[in-house]
């Protein structure tokens, strides 16, 4: 697990690209796939075309409602959008869906713990979130301590911040991994 990078760069050897005339090619021939419509707005989006994908996850879940990974995917997009609060409004509804979503309840508490909005932010239910998912992990991801820690910080309990903050550096080091992935 990472914490979010929804604008990161993509690399230039992602195959996104490629994938795109593909997925166009098979809608043509199966337009009422949610399936398809999802990967190709997920390629869309990757390929730094996320206006281009938001239409077609929408039209994925339009078709098919209970599709937790592109209800994700939409917050995602709509997050590179700038549209903050459309996206944790899809976050939300992915977690009713599957409330042990490891990736939609570290981003979602990432947002609500990080937010340059500050109505949107809200350390209360980050830190829900977040404690949720270090539960389910057992505490061994870097990442989700991380995430729990900012939302500690946005709490106002900036001792236990600190202190997770320090597991999760060494946590990661440990793995061999960072916690906290350059955005």
């Amino acid at each position: 697990m990472r914490t979010p990078t929804w604008d990161a760069p993509t690399p230039p050897d992602s195959g996104f690209d490629q994938a795109i005339p593909h997925f166009e090619k098979a809608l043509e021939r199966n337009p009422g796939s949610a399936e398809l419509h999802s990967q190709l707005g997920f390629a869309l989006a990757n390929d730094h075309r996320a206006a281009e994908g938001i239409p077609h996850l929408e039209r994925a879940l339009q078709i098919s409602p209970d599709l937790v990974e592109t209800r994700y995917y939409l917050g995602a997009a709509l997050m590179m959008q700038g549209q903050r609060a459309q996206a944790l409004a899809h976050w939300r509804q992915a977690l009713r869906q599957d409330p042990d979503n490891l990736r939609v309840l570290n981003d979602t508490a990432w947002v609500l713990a990080t937010c340059a909005d500050a109505a949107l932010r809200k350390g209360s239910e980050a830190v829900t979130l977040a404690e949720h998912a270090v539960q389910l992990t057992s505490g061994r991801d870097p990442a989700l301590l991380a995430t729990l820690a900012a939302a500690y910080a946005e709490a106002g309990r900036f001792d236990r911040a600190v202190e997770l903050e320090k597991r999760a550096t060494d946590l990661a080091t440990q793995q061999g991994t960072r916690p906290w992935p350059p955005h």
